[in-house]
């Protein structure tokens, strides 16, 4: 049996309930376990944003961790309909990316949004470099933002 399959109907689409209290229980549950989709963030955002194509896996690997999760069941509740994603078009991988990028915003989680900074005591928190190590002091450009959620780092950007 395939995971989408095991998964089933995830629940209702998030579109529609975005207001509910039930929708905000569940953001705030994301929000508490977002680091358990650390290395999925920047892909979900190219998917939907059309900088990359759909790729199954992702959403697939999204999919294994939410059904993994403690202590988060409105979330896993609340989530929207990915069965099936095996056999999504471009078109429909798209947009459930679209929709799932958005509720991950709504819960509070960031994309960085520098091209460039200046290499100082806390930027290897928040950046890996892509080749050599950039002395403290140089601007470095960034190839990849990082992702987090407040104060915590979700998936660390990459820097050169």
């Amino acid at each position: 049996m395939k995971l989408w399959q095991i998964i089933g109907n995830w629940a209702k689409k998030i579109s529609g309930r975005k207001n509910s209290a039930a929708g905000s229980e569940a953001k705030l549950e994301f929000a508490a376990k977002a680091k358990a989709f650390s290395g999925l963030y920047e892909p979900l955002y190219k998917i939907a944003n059309g900088k990359i194509k759909f790729r199954p896996g992702v959403i697939g690997d999204w999919a294994a961790r939410s059904v993994n999760l403690e202590g988060a069941q409105s979330y896993v509740d609340w989530q929207t309909d990915f069965s099936g994603f095996a056999d999504w078009t471009q078109d429909e991988g798209r947009k459930k990316a679209e929709e799932l990028l958005s509720f991950v915003l709504e819960a509070g989680v960031c994309r960085s949004g520098e091209t460039a900074v200046t290499v100082g005591g806390g930027t290897y928190k928040k950046y890996d470099y892509a080749a050599e190590m950039i002395e403290e002091g140089n601007t470095a450009s960034v190839k990849s933002p990082y992702w987090h959620c407040g104060d915590e780092i979700l998936e660390k950007g990459i820097i050169e």
